[in-house]
């Protein structure tokens, strides 16, 4: 689904403008993306959790030269499905 379609079908379900259900769509993803940044969690009830986790440095190796390689720390956004979706899911 994409964001068109999901506007189009929450603005028929709750009869409001899709103009207006964009603009709430919008500033929702923008409060979740802030938090986010700020290194939270966002837990999205009935659906799962986004949550921040520290990535550590490692060794690799380039494919082409085979050369060995350290890949830096950094931090990733990890998504867990929640128990209620995972059991709908797998019906």
């Amino acid at each position: 689904m994409t964001k068109k379609d999901f506007i189009k079908v929450v603005a028929s379900e709750v009869n409001q403008p899709q103009i207006v259900v964009e603009s709430i769509y919008d500033a929702i993803l923008e409060q979740q993306q802030k938090e986010l940044i700020k290194g939270n969690d966002v837990k999205l009830p009935g659906i799962g959790t986004l949550k921040n986790k520290d990535v550590a440095a490692r060794k690799n190796r380039n494919p082409k030269t085979g050369e060995t390689i350290m890949t830096p720390a950094k931090k990733a956004i990890k998504f867990k499905a929640s128990s209620i979706i995972k059991e709908e899911v797998n019906r």
